[in-house]
C-alpha cells in the first residue's frame, strides 16, 4: 500500500480471525473476573474488616479486628457512643454493660435495611454504672436483663427488635428502677 501524504510504503496486515476470536475470549474472561471480584469484596464476604467507631469526647476512633465491638466497649469511658455496622456480633461482644454508653446500629427493619443489612447483638446484663445508657437500631438474639438488686435509672432501649425478653429482678423492695424507656 502506499500512503499518499508521506509518500511512503507500508504494509497492512490482516489478523487472522482465530486471533481476534482469542483476544476477545481473553477480555471478557477477564472483565468477568473483574466483576466476579468486586461482587465478592462488595458483599462482605472476601477480606474486609468490620470497622467498628468510638466517639470519645468528639474524637471518633475506628476499631477493627476479630472482636472490635468487645474492644470498642473496653476502650470506652462512661458518655461515649459506639457505632455499630451491619454485622453478626453475636460471638465476641460485650455480656455485661457497667457503664454509660450509647450504642447504635443500622437498623433492624427489613425493609429498610436490605442495603446496609442488620446489626446483630446477643442479649446482655444492665451491671451498676449503665445508668443512661441506650441502645437503637440493633437486633438482639437474647434476653436484657437488669442485674438483680441494683439500681438503674434512665436506660433507652429504642427501635429495637428484641428476640428474647427484658427482665427486672431482685429481691430488695427498695431497689428500684425507674426512667427506663423501651419503645
Amino acid at each position: 500500500c502506499y500512503n499518499h501524504h508521506t509518500g511512503r510504503r507500508f504494509e497492512y496486515q490482516y489478523k487472522s480471525k482465530s486471533t481476534r476470536q482469542l483476544k476477545l475470549k481473553y477480555m471478557k474472561n477477564k472483565l468477568l473476573l473483574s466483576i466476579v471480584i468486586i461482587l465478592f469484596l462488595a458483599t462482605g464476604n472476601g477480606f474486609s474488616q468490620v470497622a467498628v467507631t468510638l466517639l470519645h469526647n468528639g474524637v471518633m476512633q475506628v476499631f477493627y479486628g476479630t472482636q472490635p465491638f468487645l474492644s470498642v466497649y473496653n476502650a470506652a469511658s462512661s458518655g461515649d457512643t459506639i457505632y455499630l455496622p451491619s454485622f453478626n456480633f453475636s460471638a465476641g461482644q460485650p455480656t455485661s454493660i457497667d457503664k454509660r454508653i450509647t450504642v447504635v446500629g443500622t437498623g433492624h427493619y427489613p425493609d429498610s435495611t436490605l442495603a446496609t443489612r442488620q446489626t446483630i447483638i446477643s442479649g446482655f446484663t444492665l451491671q451498676a454504672g449503665s445508668d443512661k445508657s441506650s441502645f437503637e437500631g440493633l437486633t438482639i438474639n437474647g434476653n436484657i436483663a437488669f442485674a438483680t438488686d441494683i439500681k438503674i435509672d434512665s436506660v433507652t432501649i429504642r427501635r429495637n427488635k428484641i428476640n428474647g425478653n427484658v427482665g427486672f429482678s431482685g429481691s430488695n423492695t427498695s431497689t428500684e428502677c425507674a426512667g427506663i424507656q423501651i419503645y
